[in-house]
């Protein structure tokens, strides 16, 4: 802060004992300003003034404090290895003093500045209770030993900083606060061999704190020879949160030696904790994944305790080795506001690791076996650029609503029911997705069921949207340009594909693979608009010839002819097609009020078999019958040939 004293009043104030300034002269415009420096920062409304620290010795000591005493701690007193006991009601205040090279037993309801602990004070007795929930980490205080060390150092400054936020918690603390330090952490398991899980090994949140670091905070790992790491966890510590920081893993400085994937060496791991939030932090280059989310047991177990209430919001995680961020057992996770850069790429030292999407929700379920359970997920207001081979992937898991986005890669899903994808944008920026990856992927899989895909923004992939799924699956309202092929669809039971919005692709809505089956599916109100082909319809229901679907409404606007072929069950009603329309080997199909033009008109090839044409305005040339004596039972009514 700056504090402006104008030279008259200067002036004023120094001859104050002999004359007065009047006031005529108080109002004379200066000529310059005498500008007086004031460093005093004004604190934000959260935080505390910091008090300078003091080195100067007591000249009093705590021998003969009286019960129930205030003592404000303003010096530096050393104990010379002394233990003080104090009586009941005491509360020691810091004010830029310390105390230090001793013990302290406490007695019944002492209170005591945070500020004053430190590793050569050793508290006994009754445990105080801090005097202030908030307690400010400084790593000199206690012995962190920064910057590159070896081995033996890096695992003690792990231990070290395990045991102060317990210790600070047992006297009352809930918040942690750590703002400049740069250490390595060693947590691989063989150096604490009594403990075999990565999560017992690692940094330990515990619960009912909130760490709040800040961009001056580095944690990085220790390079390493492990297979399965972790830098920080939240284990089994509900009501906790992880607040800004930078952690660094050891992708390219890890020994891979053994072999293996080594694909388990994370920064992040929330297990087996409930009502937990991770926020603004950066987790940058870990071995395997940036944020890992699963229960302690699976879920047969009598001991099973799965992660629930987590929110990941507003952090970085960049170039992590295998995923940005896996979830394999949870139930009401929020995952929203973050930015996935660069997950699963390799780099000049270390190669990705599979899967290497920017999120992968997998709980293992082998053999319809339900190992782990993934419910309630929503994955919103995210930025993902640059993953190895896919944006966000739903491998497995109910209700998970993915919203919202901003995406370079695909989004997928294997196996889910009452899932949402919707608002995304999503779009290519590589010629990989031009050429080979999809923009949004619904597999066809028997645990399909009841899913929604629209109002998403899709462009610039080999394929827009594969609608596979199975059950039950809603794909609407979508924008899709610039694509290989806009919408893809594979067997379908109970499905409707309406009001999507195609332009300049390949090809506007066609099948996926072969022998795909359709019943009881509906494409309607579609608008396909400057494509090379409008639709094309490929042996569908083709070993399922009882099952029928309608086609209706659609705008088929391309440069060639909309096929179907190997088709059986159709109902093809009051479109409008340009380019022309070609059936080949169809039955048991109705083509009734559609609008067709350009190419041959209606072209009708060889061994089709019980098909109705009726009621169809055919502009330009009208029917053309190469094989017509191949044909079977073709009706052909109130066709009007213009």
């Amino acid at each position: 802060m700056k504090l402006i004293i104008k030279p008259m009043y200067v002036l004023c104030f120094m001859v104050l004992a002999l004359v007065s300034c009047n006031n005529e002269e108080l109002f004379v415009e200066p000529t310059s300003e005498v500008v007086v420096e004031d460093d005093t920062t004004v604190p934000d409304d959260n935080d505390t003034v910091a008090i300078p620290p003091v080195s100067t010795p007591c000249d009093f000591n705590l021998n003969n404090v009286a019960a129930n005493a205030t003592v404000i701690i303003n010096c530096v007193m050393d104990l010379g290895g002394q233990t003080i006991t104090l009586p009941a009601g005491v509360t020691l205040v810091y004010e830029g003093g310390d105390i230090i090279n001793g013990t302290i037993n406490f007695g019944t309801n002492n209170l005591v500045s945070g500020e004053l602990l430190n590793s050569s004070l050793t508290i006994a007795g009754t445990k105080p209770q801090m005097k202030d929930p908030v307690f400010n980490f400084d790593a000199k205080r206690w012995g962190i030993v920064e910057g590159v060390v070896n081995d033996e150092v890096a695992y003690n400054n792990k231990l070290i900083i395990n045991e102060i936020m317990q210790k600070v918690k047992s006297l009352g603390a809930s918040t942690i606060k750590i703002d400049k330090l740069d250490a390595y952490f060693q947590t691989q398991n063989e150096f604490n061999k009594s403990k075999e899980a990565p999560e017992d090994a690692a940094i330990q949140i515990p619960a009912d704190i909130h760490l709040k670091m800040t961009d001056n905070t580095h944690l990085r790992v220790q390079p390493n020879k492990g297979t399965a790491t972790v830098l920080l966890t939240v284990f089994k510590a509900d009501n906790t949160i992880v607040e800004g920081g930078i952690l660094h893993g050891d992708r390219d400085t890890h020994d891979y030696s053994s072999g293996g994937t080594q694909e388990w060496l994370h920064t992040l791991l929330v297990k087996a904790s409930k009502n937990v939030t991770i926020k603004n932090m950066t987790l940058m280059d870990a071995g395997g994944d940036g944020i890992e989310i699963n229960a302690y047991g699976h879920a047969y177990d009598s001991y099973y305790t799965y992660c629930e209430n987590v929110t990941i919001t507003g952090n970085k995680i960049i170039r992590a080795r295998r995923n940005g961020l896996s979830l394999t057992d949870g139930r009401n996770i929020i995952i929203e506001n973050n930015e996935f850069i660069d997950s699963g790429i390799s780099t000049n030292k270390s190669n990705g690791a599979a899967p290497m999407w920017a999120i992968d929700i997998e709980p293992y379920r082998p053999n319809a076996t339900v190992y782990e359970i993934v419910n309630d997920i929503t994955i919103k207001n995210n930025i993902e650029k640059g993953s190895e081979k896919g944006g966000f992937l739903i491998y497995s898991g109910d209700r998970i609503t993915i919203e919202n986005n901003t995406m370079e890669n695909g989004i997928a899903y294997r196996q889910t029911s009452g899932s949402i994808i919707r608002n995304n944008t999503v779009i290519g920026v590589s010629e990989l997705s031009k050429k080979d990856r999809d923009g949004i992927t619904a597999e066809t899989q028997s645990g399909n069921n009841n899913n929604l895909i629209y109002g998403n923004t899709v462009k610039n992939f080999n394929k827009g949207i594969i609608a596979g799924d199975y059950n039950g699956l809603k794909v609407y309202d979508n924008v899709i340009s610039n694509c290989g092929k806009a919408i893809g669809y594979g067997s379908l039971i109970n499905a409707k594909i309406y009001s999507n919005t195609i332009t300049t692709c390949g090809l506007g809505i066609g099948s996926e693979g072969l022998n795909v089956t359709l019943n009881n599916t509906e494409f309607y109100d579609n608008v396909v608009n400057d494509c090379e082909l409008g639709t094309n319809f490929y042996k569908t229901n083709f070993n399922e010839k009882a099952n029928s679907f309608v086609v209706k409404n659609n705008v088929f606007n391309a440069n060639r002819n909309s096929d179907f072929k190997y088709v059986y069950g159709l109902e093809f009603d009051n479109n409008t097609v340009s380019g022309g329309l070609r059936i080949n080997g169809v039955e048991n199909s109705r083509f009734t009020n559609n609008t067709i033009s350009g190419g041959d008109g209606f072209t009708i090839e060889g061994w089709c078999k019980d098909i109705s044409i009726v009621g169809n305005t055919i502009i330009g040339k009208c029917f053309y019958e190469p094989n017509a004596t191949t044909n079977i039972n073709i009706v052909k009514e109130n066709n009007k040939c213009n």
